[in-house]
């Protein structure tokens, strides 16, 4: 079901054959390979886990919230549901990106939680906010 979305949001991005890389150094996403790379090496992400991804850095800087995640992905599920999922895709994108960037320091990390509120795809610390 959540592929339906990823390809929905793909094609609402872009006209067809339209290659689009985004970097947010030294994070990169490339929409047209469907691969998100850190520090050059590409991350191996599922479709769900790059849908995800995409979303939060197509809305960078911005908190989306838990309520707008739920019913963007999982529309036909419970509240409950929905959450676990988002909680539980949120967490394994962290794992596979990684917590930190190289030569960053311990507390930053790409995707930020606001507590009781969301996620937010950022490049700043955590001491930043």
């Amino acid at each position: 079901m959540l592929a339906h979305y990823a390809r929905q949001l793909a094609l609402d991005r872009q006209p067809i054959g339209h290659a689009v890389t985004r970097p947010v150094s030294p994070f990169r996403l490339d929409t047209a390979q469907h691969l998100a790379f850190i520090d050059g090496a590409p991350k191996a992400l599922s479709p769900n886990e790059f849908a995800l991804l995409q979303y939060l850095v197509e809305r960078a800087e911005r908190v989306c919230t838990h309520t707008e995640l739920c019913q963007y992905f999982y529309p036909h599920q419970s509240e409950i549901d929905a959450e676990v999922n988002v909680r539980r895709l949120i967490k394994t994108l962290r794992d596979k990106l990684g917590l930190r960037l190289p030569g960053e320091p311990p507390q930053y990390r790409l995707i930020h939680t606001r507590a009781g509120v969301g996620y937010i795809f950022t490049e700043q610390s955590l001491a930043d906010n």
